[in-house]
């Protein structure tokens, strides 16, 4: 029943995103969420993440749980867990919160004195 649930949860995200993402977009009709992912795939590849590793991240920054990501991926949350602590560990990170800021930071306007 649980992974139910998480199931749901994620296309319901999933659904919210793709929402967000068309209408968002840059001058010239370059949308913002495809500079986005491609500029995080590039850190990903930079920190040489496998490809295990990028699919996990990728649900991280999207702020699943990593119970929601092993029922996601249909994996045990301590191989999650693990993943996720090599993904700290590649990228410098001390945990998930730092991870996620990482990107999110790039996106936010300069603070104001």
């Amino acid at each position: 029943m649980e992974l139910k649930k998480a199931k749901l949860r994620i296309r319901e995200a999933e659904e919210s995103l793709r929402a967000y993402k068309n209408r968002l977009s840059l001058p010239g009709g370059k949308k913002i969420g495809e500079e986005f992912w491609r500029s995080i795939k590039l850190q990903f590849y930079a920190w040489g993440l496998s490809p295990s590793e990028e699919e996990i991240a990728k649900l991280m920054l999207r702020g699943f749980s990593n119970q929601q990501i092993a029922a996601n991926l249909q994996k045990s949350v301590r191989t999650i867990e693990n993943q996720s602590f090599s993904i700290y560990k590649k990228s410098g990170m001390t945990g998930k919160l730092e991870f996620i800021a990482y990107f999110i930071e790039a996106l936010l306007p300069e603070e104001e004195d």
